[in-house]
């Protein structure tokens, strides 16, 4: 099972940062989404106009057993004297799950726009109330010269009391989820579109 440093754990390593740092990155996650408004409202309309087409083609129509009294004059010559109602599909069937290559290949305007791209898909998705989750993934890099799976406690370097090698050669970090609140969610867009959290959790190596 490869380990998973959570959310929760990145938010905690990232709110030992400098003060002066927490205020660049809150000025940049402000600036971010004021920026990227319009372009998130785009896909959340387009999404919601093709949803409803969708939606409406799949509509059925059913008797419901009840009659329809203005009808009840045409008993002799039809058979359809029943209220009918109209059935939508119900429930939700899709979830996004996103994985970003979190090695040193990546560095600079690679990571830069994968970020970008991750970060707007997250805001599309909270819009749209479809289930997400972003992670990245590495082999295990550094959290300011420590290696994450050193502050990691769910991190088990064995499996069934032998070493799990495929443990020590990848772990995922949990950048964005449906499962933050806003306030955690644009805490994170900060850190990321910053990159600060690029150099808090070292870039490591693509895991093989």
């Amino acid at each position: 099972m490869t380990p998973v440093f959570s959310y929760k754990n990145v938010l905690a390593e990232l709110r030992t940062l400098a003060p002066v740092i927490q205020e660049i990155m809150a000025d940049q996650s402000r600036k971010f989404i004021q920026r990227n408004k319009k372009k998130v409202s785009q896909l959340v309309q387009q999404f919601e106009m093709r949803k409803a087409a969708d939606l409406y083609s799949r509509i059925q129509t059913a008797k419901t057993g009840s009659l329809n009294t203005s009808r009840l004059s045409q008993y002799k010559t039809s058979n359809d004297i029943f209220l009918q109602e109209n059935i939508l599909p119900r429930g939700q069937n899709h979830g996004m799950i996103m994985l970003l290559d979190w090695s040193g290949s990546m560095s600079g305007s690679k990571i830069e726009g994968s970020l970008v791209q991750a970060i707007q898909l997250a805001q599309f998705c909270r819009m749209t109330q479809i289930p997400y989750r972003v992670f990245a993934f590495s082999s295990p890099g550094k959290i300011n010269g420590t290696c994450y799976a050193s502050t990691n406690q769910s991190y088990d370097w064995y499996a069934n009391g032998k070493p799990n090698h495929l443990m020590k050669e990848c772990v995922l970090l949990e950048l964005l989820s449906d499962k933050m609140s806003s306030s955690e969610q644009s805490y994170m867009v900060g850190a990321l579109v910053s990159r600060y959290i690029t150099r808090h959790f070292q870039l490591g190596s693509t895991p093989l």
